[in-house]
């Protein structure tokens, strides 16, 4: 597992991944994924997941499934996360929601390689460059987003690179999307060319 040869900053594997230029981003609301979760809990709790994602799913679900997978089931972490992510307002409660997600599944994980690529001190040590997308694309197709969704999911900057076009991608045609798009590009062809 790559963690575990990561893990050892002397290894020959983490020297060649440290010698490397490497690039990491994540969207704004990569956390849209935690709709998926929320449609599958929607007859259990008595909701609309397109509508909100209520407390009481972060309180009796999400919360603590992170306790129990991250953090050895502790009670404590799990109110924790409840009272950082909880709210009385139901459209920002769902937010949360997705901020929660973003934050667990996907910000930490990139975090966590940022920082093993960038031991500070260590050798060999290539370039490492991080983004945050925050470009709002238009969905096409059969997707509907949730009223409280706002900003960029996760890997929504592809359709913006590669002008991928179709159901479920982003690509915005607008003159401020064709803007967005041509300096994606111009910044991974830098980053190409120079790391």
């Amino acid at each position: 597992m790559p963690e575990v040869l990561l893990s050892n900053s002397a290894s020959e594997e983490n020297k060649f991944f440290r010698s490397l230029d490497a690039i990491y981003g994540t969207s704004n609301t990569e956390g849209i994924s935690a709709t998926i979760v929320a449609y599958g809990l929607q007859k259990r709790y008595g909701f609309n997941a397109t509508l909100e994602i209520p407390n009481i799913v972060l309180h009796d679900e999400f919360a603590p499934t992170i306790s129990r997978l991250f953090y050895n089931n502790n009670e404590q972490v799990s109110r924790a996360i409840y009272d950082e992510y909880s709210s009385e307002d139901t459209l920002e409660q769902s937010k949360n929601m997705l901020d929660l997600f973003t934050d667990y599944v996907f910000l930490a994980a990139t975090v966590g390689a940022l920082n093993s690529h960038s031991l500070a001190g260590s050798v060999p040590s290539g370039n490492t460059f991080q983004y945050l997308f925050t470009g709002e694309g238009i969905i096409e197709g059969p997707f509907v987003l949730p009223v409280y969704f706002k900003g960029a999911w996760h890997g929504a900057e592809l359709s913006f690179l590669f002008g991928l076009n179709g159901p479920g991608n982003v690509l915005n045609k607008t003159a401020d999307g064709n803007a967005l798009r041509k300096k994606m590009i111009s910044y991974w062809t830098n980053f190409a060319k120079h790391g």
